[in-house]
């Protein structure tokens, strides 16, 4: 086994638990749902979440060629790992009987989510600058523009329909991205 296959063994088993959480809470709570409103919010922030655990994925394996097997690598992967793990968790309810709707849990987790996931999105732009083990090409500022002005944005905003808007955007990024660019 490679290094990369024996960091990537430990940090992507780490994430695929973040995805998994995310994707167990939201069957759960639309099988207990028992007439409680679905709603939009907390399954836009669900898929937002798991494009951007994947994201993660892309981004360890285009890095493959640099990674060490060293203390701090691993810890660096650590953290990304349990900053993701606790934003996923947070984001459906895992007892569904306490929420009127799950609209009502994203208003009250909103705030528990998404700094985890900034903190691990600029963690790893924070490592590439540093360790210079991406090169960031002319559009990445345009991009990254795309990225952080929404999931920035949500931080502040208390209206539905805005969240709403911004949540969209951020998956449709993702998912142009991918289909169009390349990404």
């Amino acid at each position: 086994m490679d290094q990369f296959g024996f960091y990537f063994s430990f940090y992507g088993l780490l994430l695929s638990l973040s995805a998994g959480t995310v994707i167990i809470r939201f069957a759960d709570a639309i099988g207990e749902r028992h007439g409680r409103q679905v709603g939009a919010l907390a399954p836009l922030l669900g898929i937002f979440v798991l494009l951007d655990i994947t994201s993660f994925w892309v981004w360890a394996w285009q890095g493959r060629a640099t990674f060490q097997i060293n203390y701090t690598y691993m810890y660096f992967g650590l953290a990304v790992a349990v900053a993701y793990f606790f934003s996923a968790s947070q984001v459906f309810p895992k007892e569904t009987r306490d929420w009127k709707s799950l609209d009502q849990h994203y208003w009250a987790r909103k705030r528990y989510v998404l700094p985890g996931i900034i903190f691990a999105n600029l963690a790893v732009i924070v490592q590439g600058f540093v360790f210079r083990t991406h090169g960031f090409q002319q559009t990445f500022l345009v991009e990254q523009l795309f990225y952080w002005v929404p999931i920035i944005a949500l931080m502040f905003t208390r209206k539905k329909w805005v969240d709403v808007a911004l949540l969209v955007e951020l998956c449709l990024t993702y998912l142009v991205g991918a289909m169009l660019l390349g990404w």
